[in-house]
């Protein structure tokens, strides 16, 4: 009866009720710290001891061979995670950035102002230098020929 005019929703429950929906967890290390939910990938194999993907972002040269690439570049990314034993869960993204210049992607103050953008962009711009500090650096992806660096890939993890 609390909430026939509607619910009073903090992330996944209501604060009236009390009433649990499957959107807006709060994933730490598995389980959502409001309403004590299991991700599905931890329930299924509580033994795995990783660290929960919140969001990857792939900082790529725009050229047209790295956008063609994209699908593979996503799952590459997602498989070293998941063979790292980390968790790409529901709520896990993947965003994709480029800059015109290719040296972008050898300067350290480019790719931090990048992070912050994708990052202010998603979770607010008061967040976004936290966030992108606790960012891991993952590696990158070169063309085989140059070994030009192609792509640089951070993991935020929740």
């Amino acid at each position: 009866m609390a909430c026939l005019l509607g619910h009073k929703w903090n992330g996944c429950k209501c604060e009236k009720c009390g009433k649990v929906r499957n959107e807006r967890h709060h994933w730490e290390n598995g389980k959502c710290t409001v309403c004590g939910a299991v991700q599905e990938s931890t329930a299924a194999n509580p033994s795995i001891a990783g660290k929960v993907v919140r969001h990857i972002v792939c900082i790529c040269y725009d050229s047209p061979l790295s956008n063609q690439w994209k699908p593979q570049i996503q799952q590459y990314i997602i498989d070293k995670e998941k063979q790292a034993g980390n968790i790409i869960g529901q709520t896990s993204r993947i965003t994709f950035e480029s800059f015109m210049d290719n040296s972008h992607l050898y300067n350290d103050d480019s790719l931090k102002m990048k992070l912050k953008q994708v990052y202010g962009q998603t979770y607010g711009f008061a967040d976004a230098e936290f966030l992108t500090n606790k960012s891991v650096y993952k590696g990158d992806m070169t063309q085989n020929v140059s070994d030009e660096i192609m792509a640089k890939f951070f993991v935020l993890y929740q």
